[in-house]
């Protein structure tokens, strides 16, 4: 890798940061900027992902970004990063166990749900038939 293609990717780097924290609520100027924000911030999650695929930093910060956008997370969008990272470094052990996560974050219910499940369960056991 040349110095420019470092600098390059330093760069690209600090500009993902500076809109991912301008995209946070305590730190825009208003709501009105937020959504513009956070949509350049994914821009440039997306730009230092074609730049590097494989690269952790990248890839992990940009996982960050989809699953904490509003209004809800991107689990898919996150899962389809990591397959791609995943192709391009099959033996990094990180992007295997957040993919494998984020898979089964999927088919699980939510805690609240399965806790519904379990009371109707009990209920269903000690009413009278």
């Amino acid at each position: 890798m040349s110095v420019l293609e470092l600098n390059d990717e330093r760069v690209i780097s600090i500009l993902r940061h500076i809109y991912q924290w301008r995209s946070e609520p305590q730190n825009s100027r208003g709501a009105m900027e937020r959504p513009r924000v956070a949509k350049e911030a994914e821009f440039a999650f997306k730009q230092a992902f074609a730049y590097c695929p494989f690269s952790p930093e990248a890839v992990f910060h940009f996982m960050n970004l989809l699953l904490n956008q509003a209004p809800g997370p991107r689990v898919d969008d996150a899962i389809l990063l990591l397959e791609t990272c995943h192709k391009l470094d099959p033996y990094s052990e990180q992007i295997s166990f957040y993919l494998e996560q984020l898979k089964k974050s999927k088919t699980t219910p939510p805690p609240g749900e399965r806790l519904n499940q379990a009371f109707a369960q009990i209920q269903q056991a000690i009413s009278p038939p």
